[in-house]
């Protein structure tokens, strides 16, 4: 993938005239996506067998939650959805491991768009209750029945496969 996004990224970079431009960016989204997912299956490997190292730092939830719906909205775009961050306000520098909060981000605003109908709204807010900053990424889809909510976390694990029959990990 290396060769394939260094091109890619000079594609975009240098080509201006349509429709060579949107094709450049579309290269360029997909091979950033399948590197995504490759490093999402290194990590899932590597949480199986405890060697997963989670980087704790300080981060700004604001300033994050930013970049990640500013990175998301070309998703969002072509669900032909919207996806909406509600301020958060004052909110305290929480130590956490940035990359990995952006992933589990990211998985549950693409998993949002998946389940949500065209023309909803996806909606990212966060606030503090105590000591804790609480995310929340919001939809308009299906749900999760109990029973379903207990093996959300389980590997491996497909909620309901034969209807939903959508890709993710």
């Amino acid at each position: 993938l290396t060769p394939i996004l260094a091109s890619s990224d000079i594609l975009v970079t240098h080509l201006k005239e349509e429709p060579w431009a949107g094709m450049a960016q579309n290269i360029n989204r997909g091979a950033e996506n399948l590197n995504r997912r490759i490093d999402e299956l290194l990590d899932l490997a590597k949480g199986e067998i405890g060697t997963l190292k989670v980087w704790q730092q300080p981060v700004s939830v604001p300033g994050l939650l930013t970049q990640v719906v500013s990175e998301m909205q070309p998703t969002a775009s072509s669900h032909e959805q919207s996806l909406e961050l509600e301020p958060p306000g004052e909110l305290p520098v929480v130590m956490a491991d940035e990359a990995r909060i952006r992933q589990i981000l990211q998985n549950l605003i693409t998993n949002a768009f998946k389940f949500s109908q065209k023309g909803d709204a996806v909606k990212v807010r966060a606030r503090q209750e105590n000591d804790n900053v609480i995310i929340e990424v919001r939809d308009t889809g299906i749900g999760l029945t109990e029973e379903e909510q207990t093996k959300l976390f389980q590997p491996y694990e497909r909620l309901d496969a034969e209807q939903r029959r959508l890709g993710g990990m």
